[in-house]
């Protein structure tokens, strides 16, 4: 079965993307994916982009993409050069299954297979809601409902990372097929001891036992609490340790940070398959998200199971969904607002609250059994959305080359 997954860096193009594509090459799926480049309104695909097998140019700007304007409306020229060029390349796999990541790629997808008139079975990841993200101001919100409105009823199936996402979407699209639950849970192997010591974390960062390692994982986007998390950079005390590890806008702030601050440091987004390995060196996971952003408030980030999946527990910000699976299975702690340094714009983060709350958990006996509780439930639970689906579209196919 031949898998394309598409996405746009405009919404999308990050970690579930390489989760989805590991867990259907274990099913046998022959999997490539295209990446839409909006961004910098110049190329239609990423070039740089390491894990992208397919690699188109568009020659001119992508503007409608990113126009905040009904899509019944004229398309310009850019955009039709664009579709054409895209479309070239699905006509060139002619994949059994379109896994669309965000309403840009959605629409492509529909469009496409409108014009071509392929049995291609239509996959929408619901894995935020995306028209509240912290990308999405009030006006490209109500475009891209316009966008799910639109092509949405054309979806052969779809999955959402969890239960509270399913609803709001399934409230508000109640068009749409019904949903399967694949969550934001890493495949990883729970039957290998995680050694904290000798995660290249702590080698990396040179510290001892003793010392207290907090990390953040992920990209480095605004909105995430990332800047509060510098301001309050210069009261760390010796042995404690702020830690950056991913990509994203604010790279240079916090290299700019790390540069003045010695128990600060960026680290480089490592390969999934080391990624169990670097996070167990941590002594506390960090979600430290804005809570006045309404995906961050539903949120079920990948960092909300992989921190656990390495036997580390989590500080988090005060938000519902993320609140209620941390004291629900006792996996960390949910700090308030003085220890984030608020929503506004010049707030700092108290990092001795954490460091208090993280010498809890080292005296907590029975820390290490609920983290490894909570993960092995999760991984029963979420990974069968996607399997099914793709059981499903595969039987279909077969079944139509029969």
């Amino acid at each position: 079965m031949k898998v394309l997954i598409v996405g746009s860096d405009a919404m999308s193009f990050n970690g579930r993307i390489v989760k989805t594509r590991h867990r259907l090459n274990a099913l046998g799926a022959d999997v490539q994916v295209m990446r839409l480049h909006l961004h910098s309104r110049a190329n239609g695909f990423r070039k740089d982009d390491p894990g992208a097998d397919l690699q188109a140019y568009a020659s001119r700007l992508v503007l409608e993409l990113l126009q905040v304007v009904p899509s019944s409306l004229a398309r310009p020229i850019a955009f039709r050069s664009l579709l054409k060029d895209v479309f070239r390349h699905f006509n060139a796999v002619l994949p059994d299954a379109l896994h669309v990541m965000d309403p840009y790629a959605l629409k492509v997808a529909v469009l496409w297979k409108r014009q071509s008139g392929a049995d291609t079975a239509i996959i929408f990841d619901a894995c935020e809601w995306f028209p509240g993200t912290a990308a999405a101001d009030a006006a490209t919100g109500r475009y891209i409902q316009a966008l799910l409105s639109e092509f949405g009823p054309e979806l052969s199936a779809w999955v959402c990372s969890s239960e509270a996402l399913s609803k709001l979407y399934t409230d508000s699209y109640p068009e749409w097929p019904s949903p399967y639950l694949f969550g934001n849970v890493p495949d990883w192997d729970l039957s290998r001891p995680v050694q904290r010591t000798a995660s290249p974390l702590r080698k990396t960062l040179g510290v001892v036992p003793e010392d207290i390692v907090l990390l953040f994982s992920g990209a480095f986007n605004r909105c995430r609490g990332i800047e509060a998390l510098l301001r309050g950079a210069s009261d760390l005390q010796p042995h404690t340790h702020l830690a950056f590890m991913g990509y994203g806008p604010l790279t240079d702030e916090i290299q700019s940070y790390a540069n003045a601050h010695s128990n600060v440091h960026l680290i480089d987004a490592v390969a999934p398959t080391e990624l169990q390995a670097w996070l167990s060196g941590a002594d506390a996971g960090l979600i430290p998200y804005q809570t006045d952003i309404a995906n961050h408030r539903i949120a079920t980030p990948n960092k909300l199971y992989e921190f656990p999946c390495a036997g580390v527990p989590l500080l988090s910000r005060d938000l519902p969904i993320i609140h209620n699976t941390i004291i629900t299975h006792g996996i960390g702690s949910v700090l308030d607002e003085p220890a984030w340094g608020g929503d506004t714009s010049d707030g700092a983060a108290d990092f001795s609250i954490m460091t208090a709350r993280i010498r809890s958990f080292r005296r907590d006996e029975d820390l290490d059994r609920r983290l490894f509780d909570f993960s092995r439930i999760s991984h029963d639970r979420l990974l069968g959305g996607l399997d099914a689906v793709y059981s499903g579209a595969e039987n279909r196919t077969s079944s139509q080359q029969s």
